[in-house]
This record gives structure tokens, C-alpha cells and sequence, in this order.
């Protein structure tokens, strides 16, 4: 498995990432959280122009897109894991893991000490996998916009 820079040639493969998630956590049902190659393209200009530092890294395995993480550093100098996703056939192989050492290596590399992540309740599989790469419980909080809670996870980055 290979970690690349976002480009607009895999903008369909990871929307279609997004849709099958936000699917799983019953978002899709609602048209704004459809994401479309297009605006996909659109959010990541608009992150990288609007954050202090953005990146999306896609996982590519024999040629073909398996999975995408994106995070970005804070005003705050703090990491934000924005979204992880790998396709069920490549989990439990070691890549995810891989992302997210990659994602904290970029960040620690950047003046960044300390990574949070905001995961809905719900999504056990997510709330397991950051746990044993060392993130901790923070609190859950209602989400604003949605009628869902979601648990603030943190993880020291010290390397």
C-alpha cells in the first residue's frame, strides 16, 4: 500500500468512499450530505485555502483507490483527524494503521503535539480502531446539526 496527495483522477473513488460511510451512518437519506466528485474537488481547495495546513492522502494498493484519510492543523496548532476510511476487504491488514501514523507523523512534523478526532457514538468499528492506535475517551457531546452524539477522542503525538 502506497499514501498519495489528493488529485482530481481519484475525486469519484473516494466521494463513493464518503457516500458508502455517511450511508452506514444513516446520513445518506439526506441530499446535502451526497458528496460528488465535483464537490469534493471543491472542499479540499476550499480546506487547503482556508486552514493553516489540510491534507487528504489516498491509499492506493495495485493500482486501485482502498481507502482515504484526511486531516488538517487548527488555528490552535492542534491535529484534526477530519475522516479515515479503507475498504472492508483491506481492513485488519495493518494499513489503517499506517494512515494514521502517516497523518500523525505529517502533523507532529508540523508543530502539532496533540491529534483529536470526532467520532459518532455509534460507530463502534471507528471508536476501537483509534483506541488501539492510542487515542483516548474525551467526552461525547450532542452534534449541532444533527439529532446524533459523537465522542471526542485525543491522542498525544510524541515521537
Amino acid at each position: 500500500m502506497q499514501l498519495f496527495d489528493f488529485e482530481s483522477k481519484y475525486a469519484s473513488d473516494v466521494a463513493e468512499m464518503i457516500n458508502t460511510a455517511r450511508w452506514k451512518e444513516r446520513l445518506f437519506t439526506n441530499p446535502q450530505y451526497h458528496v460528488t466528485p465535483d464537490s469534493l474537488v471543491e472542499y479540499i481547495k476550499d480546506k487547503k485555502k482556508n486552514c493553516k495546513q489540510y491534507w487528504m492522502l489516498i491509499a492506493i494498493e495495485k493500482g486501485k483507490v482502498i481507502g482515504y484519510i484526511d486531516f488538517e492543523i487548527t488555528n490552535n496548532n492542534e491535529g484534526l483527524l477530519r475522516g479515515i476510511y479503507l475498504k472492508h476487504n483491506y481492513r485488519n491488514k495493518g494499513i489503517g494503521r499506517k494512515m494514521i501514523a502517516e497523518a500523525e507523523r505529517l502533523l507532529k512534523n508540523n508543530g502539532c503535539n496533540v491529534i483529536y478526532a470526532y467520532i459518532f457514538e455509534d460507530n463502534a468499528d471507528a471508536i476501537r480502531f483509534l483506541e488501539r492506535q492510542g487515542y483516548l475517551y474525551q467526552k461525547a457531546e450532542k452534534h449541532s446539526s444533527r439529532n446524533k452524539k459523537y465522542i471526542v477522542m485525543k491522542k498525544e503525538i510524541i515521537y
